[in-house]
């Protein structure tokens, strides 16, 4: 379920069929008039049958986000995370983490919530994370699977990234018991290699608590990171 109000870009949709060009030349010309009208189409071609995807001249911020996350992370979201020591890898040019990676054994390595009386060093639920499907806008399908099969997936998720390190903002729209709406935000950074992701970390924050489940001690950006306990989670 995607929340309303969220902007979710078009996806899977492919250039040509958003778009068609047609030139019409003119039967009576002169051969330099006929080779620059055929130069004049050729580019006008180029320019309206290109994909409307992230480029290098899109607008970034200064953690190299891109505003397809910037639209639901706000300010104080980016400034929990960067309270937790969570590292942003931004930019345009993620590597391809289609697959799926086992993220066992975790520990929990830090807290901003308020109170929190979990011993840092504690292990965390172990999961399997699954990535799929990143479009050409940056959005990517998102899930992962608990230790009894229950199966996790994302609202909606974005990568940025550069190289082999990125980062992947995933929300997650989740009632309590009581049929509280919030919304959690889970952010899993890392360096891709052929083994799996090095480094892996993994946060949970709060991103919005419309119906004030959480009374407002709890607030926007926090929550815990998680810390891959061997440096690898492997790739299955």
């Amino acid at each position: 379920m995607i929340r309303q109000g969220y902007r979710v870009p078009e996806a899977g949709i492919s250039c040509l069929s958003r778009r068609a060009v047609a030139v019409v030349l003119p039967l009576n010309f002169v051969v330099m008039q006929y080779f620059k009208l055929i130069g004049y189409a050729l580019l006008a071609a180029l320019y309206f049958t290109s994909c409307d995807g992230i480029s290098d001249d899109d607008e970034v911020d200064e953690n190299g986000l891109i505003p397809d996350v910037r639209q639901f992370v706000s300010d104080a979201v980016i400034d929990g995370l960067k309270e937790l020591g969570h590292p942003i890898y931004g930019g345009v040019h993620p590597p391809d983490i289609t697959g799926t990676f086992d993220m066992a054994p975790r520990f929990i390595t830090g807290s901003n919530l308020p109170g929190d009386t979990v011993p840092m060093g504690t292990e965390a639920v172990p999961i399997t994370a699954i990535f799929a499907d990143t479009t050409e806008n940056l959005n990517i399908d998102f899930s992962y699977h608990l230790p009894g099969g229950q199966v996790i997936p994302a609202s909606y998720s974005v990568i940025v990234g550069s190289d082999c390190k990125f980062t992947v903002f995933s929300v997650f729209d989740l009632y309590s018991n009581s049929g509280y709406l919030n919304s959690d935000l889970m952010v899993t950074s890392g360096c891709l290699t052929e083994e799996g992701i090095e480094d892996a970390v993994v946060s949970y924050v709060l991103l919005d608590d419309p119906n004030q489940r959480y009374n407002g001690e709890r607030l926007p950006g926090q929550g815990r990171i998680i810390t891959e306990g061997d440096g690898l989670a492997e790739r299955q």
